[in-house]
């Protein structure tokens, strides 16, 4: 599960965007149903999966994954939120 997360990533450090999102979404299944313990990382992926659209000018889609995170992350953790946030411009 985090290894997906990781994978995406290193593909997104890379610029192979197709491979990282592919990597998040496997990601995203496994923490849909997850416990709390890991409402953290959804929030990540959520941002992460953000940052993608955005870069490939899917302003609406990225908008919807960046209230995601923002929404895991407020009650959380501010600094989380704060960038979850910037991102949604």
């Amino acid at each position: 599960m985090i290894s997906y997360f990781s994978i995406g990533s290193a593909y997104q450090a890379a610029h192979d965007l197709s491979k990282a999102k592919k990597n998040y979404d496997t990601a995203l299944s496994f923490y849909k149903d997850s416990l709390a313990t890991y409402i953290r990382i959804k929030g990540h992926i959520y941002n992460a999966i953000g940052v993608i659209l955005e870069y490939r000018r899917d302003y609406l889609s990225a908008q919807s994954y960046y209230k995601e995170a923002i929404a895991i992350f407020k009650p959380n953790d501010t600094y989380l939120s704060s960038i979850a946030l910037s991102n949604l411009k």
